[in-house]
């Protein structure tokens, strides 16, 4: 099937951010995605120039990540561009936290979600 531009604008988006743990069993976080700072605001302007529908933002620190306060500060991160996203007329509602969590400490990674999901929005 091919997509032409024009198609492009008829789709959802979903801006990709870089966040690399110090430890994790299969490093993600560094391969896929722009620059949170220096990248990703720009990107949502040039998204919203284009009339482009973004809504929502992903990261995958890495399989097996053991690094557990990345989360806490990929999290924030995207709390910052969901709010710039918000002061450029988008309404995003997606946030995709990555895979591949290590089993043993489930319930402690459930709690840093929850406390880190608190987004006043």
């Amino acid at each position: 099937m091919e997509i032409s531009l024009i198609d492009i604008f008829r789709f959802s988006l979903v801006l990709r951010i870089r966040c690399e743990a110090e430890s994790a069993q299969c490093p993600l976080g560094a391969k896929f995605g722009c620059d949170p700072v220096t990248e990703a605001p720009k990107l949502l302007k040039a998204a919203k120039n284009m009339a482009l529908n973004v809504v929502g933002i992903s990261f995958h620190v890495g399989s097996g990540c053991r690094d557990y306060p990345i989360y806490y500060k990929a999290i924030g991160i995207c709390k910052n561009l969901f709010e710039q996203a918000e002061d450029l007329g988008f309404n995003m509602s997606l946030l995709d936290i990555g895979g591949g969590f290590p089993g043993e400490n489930i319930f402690f990674l459930l709690h840093i979600f929850t406390e880190s999901f608190n987004f006043s929005r």
